[in-house]
């Protein structure tokens, strides 16, 4: 007579034990399955990137010099590079404000940034005519 609810609990726990890794397994597949697809989206929309890049960079290689592609990849500006590639290299500035200059438009924009070691560094470039004319550390 004690032997049948013995067997009765066991086997509630062993079917509860069964369960419980049943849904471990499952939610694992689900992980997987779900991974396998951001991993997809993720190389579809990096060739897709990669495309606009390319036909970006032929354009600018039609209208100006290779040398504004490699700076542009390699994050660095030079004197007379177009304001709009300056973005590109660099991203949006922290601050714009507006430069009163005698021969045109102008701007100082200002950048800031941080190194490896978390030493905080600012970098003022100046817009002359719609293109870098100098910049300065500040």
């Amino acid at each position: 007579m004690l032997l049948i609810p013995i067997i009765v609990i066991a086997l509630s726990a062993g079917m509860l034990v069964f369960m419980i890794l049943n849904q471990t397994n499952n939610r694992h597949h689900n992980e997987n399955t779900q991974l396998k697809s951001a991993s997809g989206d993720l190389a579809q929309k990096k060739s897709a990137f990669e495309q606009l890049e390319q036909e970006l960079f032929s354009s600018i290689r039609e209208k100006y010099d290779n040398k504004y592609i490699t700076d542009i990849k390699d994050g660095m500006i030079s004197v007379g590079m177009p304001s709009a590639f300056l973005l590109m290299a660099w991203g949006k500035p922290e601050e714009r404000n507006s430069l009163k200059v005698y021969n045109g438009a102008g701007e100082k924009w200002i950048y800031r940034q941080e190194d490896p070691r978390g030493k905080k560094n600012n970098t003022e470039v100046t817009i002359l005519n719609n293109k870098v004319d100098s910049w300065k550390d500040i």
